[in-house]
This record gives C-alpha cells, structure tokens and sequence, in this order.
C-alpha cells in the first residue's frame, strides 16, 4: 500500500500543477487579447496621426478645422446656387492630401466633383461662400462687423450674380458692414450708397460720393471707367 499511497500522492501534486498552470494560462491569455485591442486601437491611430515629423496629426488637425468651415460656408453656397452645390472634404480624392474641399453637385445626383472642374463663376461662388464662413468662424469669440470684396463679380450671370448679391445684403441685414469694390455696373444698380471713381486723365481720378454731385480732386490715384467701386 505505500508504493500505492506514494504514486496516487504524485499523482495528486501534478494535477494541482496542472490546475495551477491551467490557471495562469488563462490569465495570460485574457492579457493577451486586451493586449491586442489596445494595439490595434493604437495602430488605427498611428495610421491617422502618426509620423516622425508630424504631417498626418497636422492634416488631421486642419481637417477638423476645414469640415468646421465647409459646415458654415455650405448654407451660403446653398443660398448662392439654389440649392446646387455644397462642400466636403473628401479624404478619398486626390486633393484630399492638399485640403482642397470637393463639391457635391445635386443636379448630377449628388455627384462629388473637384472644384477645379467648375466655372470661373462657380469658383468665385465657392470663394465668396468660404470667405463669408471664415467671418462667421473667425467672428465665435469676437464679432467680425466689416467684410471687403474685390473684384470677381465680373465672372458670374446675371442669375448668379442677383444671388450673391442676395447674401450679401442679407448680412447687412445682420448688422454688418459689407463693401465691394468692383467695375460691374449691375453691383452699383443694387447699391445705392457708393462711391465712384472717374478717371480725368493725366494719371488723375475723382472720387464721385454718395447722394452728391460734388467731387474730390486727388492726385495719383489711378482707375478705370465711371463705375461704381
């Protein structure tokens, strides 16, 4: 019975060697896999931000910025081509990577298209939409009052034009100053308060006020025909 006792008392030993390593390999396994959710959590995120020198956290970090401004300019775009176009950034296109926005053409189904396959005037509608909503951005922590616009109106129709002009007043209607410069005669139609620029020649011009006939003669002052400005 003593050889009996010993082989069963040995038997008993592995089997609580056994159980133990059973146990542990359980342990290390349930670490493994929280291991490699951790990493593949990480791995994700080196792919979006990662970079020794900083250049993919950098366009992460502009991109929030860019949707931010796309999110504001949309409405005024929409406002500006009857319901048209809107903007996103396309992470997947070519000009992702240059933080160009594409646009979303609703006439074509809802086709993305680059900006740079529209219109002049379209490009100047997209421009003129991102900068009102860069005043609007910029404006969240101190009120943006005054907007200046220089030229561009010369490429849109006249159906394009009524509509950014439309938007414009409408800011006006919000308390801002909004002021163009431009030589399309339709813009000084819709704006009444102007001043105009008449050129006298031998390098002279006269700056026309508003609501009066009379005229400031200044030297060097360079402009083109008797538009409004």
């Amino acid at each position: 019975f003593g050889a009996a006792n010993r082989a069963a008392g040995a038997l008993d030993a592995r089997l609580k060697l056994d159980s133990a390593n059973r146990s542990q390999r359980a342990s290390r396994e349930a670490k493994l896999v929280q291991a490699r959710e951790t990493a593949a959590k990480w791995t994700v995120l080196d792919g979006m931000l990662g970079g020794s020198g900083g250049e993919k956290f950098r366009r992460y970090a502009q991109g929030v910025t860019l949707r931010r401004l796309l999110a504001a300019a949309n409405p005024h775009l929409f406002d500006m081509t009857a319901g048209r176009y809107s903007l996103v950034w396309d992470v997947a296109s070519a000009d992702a990577s240059k933080l160009l926005p594409s646009v979303v053409d609703a006439d074509r189904a809802g086709e993305v298209r680059p900006v740079t396959n529209l219109s002049g005037g379209e490009r100047f509608q997209v421009s003129l939409a991102l900068a009102l909503a860069l005043s609007d951005v910029s404006g969240a922590k101190g009120e943006v009052g005054n907007l200046f616009l220089d030229e561009g109106f010369g490429s849109l129709d006249a159906k394009a034009l009524d509509c950014a002009l439309d938007a414009l007043c409408r800011l006006r209607l919000d308390g801002r100053l909004v002021g163009i410069i431009s030589h399309v005669a339709a813009i000084g139609e819709r704006i009444p308060a102007r001043i105009e620029v008449v050129k006298i020649g031998a390098g002279r011009s006269v700056l026309r006020l508003p609501y009066g006939e009379e005229k400031s003669r200044l030297g060097g002052i360079r402009g083109g025909a008797a538009q409004p400005a």
